[in-house]
C-alpha cells in the first residue's frame, strides 16, 4: 500500500548570503539597485557617500528624499525576499512622475548585504510625523536562526528624521564593509554607472545622482563628464521633430572645438 505524504521546501537562514551573491554580481551594480529604489520612489536626489575611504573603517550612505517607506511597506514589501511589490499586476507608475519602476526582481534588500555586514535603514513618509529605523547584522541574523523564517530584526519609530533637509526619504548607511580597500577604478566605474540615470535634459521628473568623497579623493572623478557636460561638449547636434500626421522635419548643426583665424578673416578648423 502506498503512502503519500505532503512536504514543504525549506531554506536555510544563509540563502540569504547566497542570494546576495550570486544575484548581485558586483559592489558596483549593488549601489547601482540601491540608487534605482530612490528613482522609483519618485525622488528628485540621491547621494552615495563614501566616509572614512581609505581605511578599514569606511562607509557608504545612500540618502535620497523621495516618498519614503511606511511601517506597512518595510514589514510587507522591503522584510520580504522577491515580492511582486514591483512586478507584474502590482507594478505601477510612480505616482508624482509617473516613472516605470526600475526595480523587478525584490531583491534590492540583498544589495546591502552584497556590500556590508552591519545596517542601517532609515525612512519617513510625508504624511507620518513618526519614521522607521531597522538596524541589524547580516551575519548575526543568519548565524542565530537556522531557517530563514525564524530570522528576527526590530524595528524602531523614531521621531525628528530628516532627509537633505525634507520629511520624506530614505537613508541606508553601510558599515562594516566586505570590501575595505576602494581604489581609483572602482569609484570612476560607480560614478559612470550611477550617472546613466541622470537625463542630460531638463524635466519635470528629473532626477539627480552625486557621489560623493572625502576632500582628497575628490579628483578621482573630477574629470569625468555628467550628462550635461557631455551635451555641452558635444560637437554634432541633430534636433528632430515628428508630428502626428507623420511630418518630420529636422535641423544639423556642427560645432566644432575651436576655431582659428585665417588671413582673408574667416575661419578654418
Amino acid at each position: 500500500m502506498s503512502e503519500i505524504i505532503k512536504a514543504n521546501f525549506k531554506a536555510r537562514s544563509h540563502i540569504l548570503s547566497l542570494l546576495g551573491d550570486e544575484l548581485i554580481g558586483s559592489d558596483n551594480l549593488a549601489l547601482f539597485e540601491l540608487v534605482k529604489n530612490a528613482y522609483d520612489a519618485d525622488a528628485t536626489r540621491a547621494e552615495i557617500r563614501f566616509e572614512n575611504l581609505g581605511t578599514d573603517h569606511v562607509a557608504i550612505i545612500i540618502e535620497d528624499d523621495g516618498i519614503g517607506m511606511s511601517k506597512e511597506t518595510i514589514l510587507n514589501s522591503w522584510l520580504e525576499i522577491g515580492t511582486d511589490f514591483k512586478r507584474g499586476i502590482n507594478r505601477k507608475i510612480s505616482q508624482k512622475f509617473q516613472r516605470e519602476s526600475l526595480g523587478e526582481k525584490g531583491v534590492g534588500r540583498l544589495a546591502v548585504h552584497k556590500l556590508a555586514t552591519d545596517i542601517i535603514l532609515e525612512t519617513r513618509t510625508g504624511n507620518n510625523h513618526i519614521g522607521c529605523k531597522l538596524s541589524f547584522n547580516w551575519q548575526d541574523l543568519i548565524d542565530n536562526a537556522k531557517y530563514i523564517e525564524d530570522t528576527e530584526v526590530i524595528l524602531e519609530m523614531v521621531e525628528n528624521l530628516t532627509f537633505f533637509g525634507n520629511a520624506n526619504g530614505t537613508r541606508i548607511i553601510l558599515k562594516n564593509l566586505k570590501k575595505k580597500n576602494w581604489e581609483r577604478g572602482d569609484i570612476r566605474t560607480i560614478y559612470r554607472t550611477v550617472n546613466t540615470l541622470i537625463s542630460p535634459f531638463d524635466a519635470d521628473d528629473s532626477f539627480n545622482v552625486k557621489l560623493v568623497l572625502d576632500d582628497n579623493y575628490n579628483e578621482w572623478i573630477r574629470d569625468i563628464f555628467e550628462p550635461k557636460q557631455i551635451l555641452q561638449a558635444s560637437i554634432y547636434e541633430f534636433d528632430f521633430f515628428l508630428a502626428k500626421d507623420g511630418t518630420f522635419s529636422w535641423k544639423y548643426s556642427f560645432k566644432p572645438p575651436f576655431k582659428t583665424e585665417n588671413l582673408k578673416g574667416g575661419s578654418i578648423i
